[in-house]
């Protein structure tokens, strides 16, 4: 949040130094650049990492974490992603979310005679 004010200000032709833009929001120069870079490397691991989960399950559609883990750990270190398998289990980048059968709960309620209002 602190990173992107700093930028606007920027951006309308303002001057000042980072470092007094700093100071007056609370926070150091090194905390700004450290933000900064931060979100830039998270955004462009993460588009990286999308690209190499989804050509591997173009490949191996119902491949799960762990294998896919496994397969793509050479890709990450030649690359220097920093992603476990926690990461990427927790992004599941590719795979379809389920959804809840409404029709299997209705067929449930008229076979078990359930009072429920529906």
């Amino acid at each position: 949040m602190f990173a992107p004010v700093v930028e606007r200000f920027k951006s309308t032709g303002a001057r000042g130094r980072t470092d007094q833009i700093a100071k007056v929001l609370g926070y150091s120069r090194q905390y700004y650049y450290k933000i900064r870079n931060s979100e830039v490397y998270k955004s462009a691991s993460e588009e990286k990492i999308k690209e190499l989960v989804q050509s591997e399950r173009k490949v191996l559609s119902r491949i799960g974490t762990r294998k896919l883990h496994y397969k793509l750990r050479d890709e990450f270190n030649a690359q220097e992603i920093k992603c476990g398998r926690d990461k990427l289990s927790s992004t599941n980048f590719g795979r379809y979310k389920r959804s809840f059968n409404i029709n299997l709960f209705y067929n449930l309620v008229k076979a078990f005679d359930l009072d429920i209002l529906i």
